[in-house]
């Protein structure tokens, strides 16, 4: 039982902080979002943690691709290879250099593979939580605040029908853009999940176990 838990608590640490693994990102904890919406939404069904989970970690494979014997492989077909976002925001880069992005139909296929992977995924998960659009639209700007990102690309989400998949095809425009929101809506996710005290604990078959685990998460983050 104590090898099981300790397992448990190392997917789940991995599963929250892993989004830290950008260079600029690195030196982050994750925080607690300190905002009075979240007793009215956390341990409800809006707040469910394993379609958290598998959203962000589907996010997270588009964005750096699939780690396996030590080798990582994107999912993002360019050519004759497979790309990670982060992959193709290199790309970009060279082909706007060269002023020749509107040019590459290997590009435009990739962009395009990208976007509908994504919102094949986005599109269920945002129908789920429509309902408390309001009250997370609040959390993202308290977020926002406390994690000094007045720019983040989050903030436009309510401004959009975020069901719609052309609404969505409009709101990510390059991979620079997709990379942005990425990065701050994996983030948001984690930082989400550890705020959420009764959703996190309820995902647990055992209670104390899933008590245990976030009070672990939350003692490496400073809480």
């Amino acid at each position: 039982m104590q090898k099981q838990t300790i397992f448990l608590t190392l997917i789940c640490i991995s599963l929250v902080t892993h989004t830290y693994m950008r260079a600029d990102d690195i030196t982050k904890k994750l925080i607690v979002i300190k905002d009075p919406v979240l007793h009215l939404i956390d341990g409800t069904p809006a707040i469910c943690i394993s379609d958290i989970r598998y959203f962000g970690s589907e996010c997270r494979k588009l964005q750096k691709g699939i780690t396996a014997n030590q080798t990582t492989t994107g999912v993002i077909p360019f050519g004759n290879r497979l790309c990670t976002i982060k992959e193709m925001v290199e790309i970009e880069n060279e082909l706007e250099a060269n002023q020749s992005l509107q040019q590459c139909a290997e590009y435009k296929k990739s962009f395009e593979f990208a976007t509908d992977y994504f919102i094949q995924r986005a599109v269920p998960y945002l129908a789920e939580i429509q309902h408390i659009k309001s009250y997370l639209t609040k959390l993202i700007k308290t977020w926002s605040e406390q994690r000094s990102k007045p720019e983040t690309i989050l903030l436009n989400w309510s401004k959009i029908n975020g069901t719609d998949p052309q609404e969505l095809k409009h709101f990510i425009i390059s991979f620079k853009k997709f990379d942005s929101l990425i990065s701050d809506l994996s983030i948001f996710l984690a930082d989400l999940i550890i705020s959420c005290p009764k959703s996190f604990i309820s995902s647990f078959k055992d209670p104390k176990e899933g008590e245990a685990i976030l009070q672990k998460i939350r003692a490496q983050n400073g809480y």
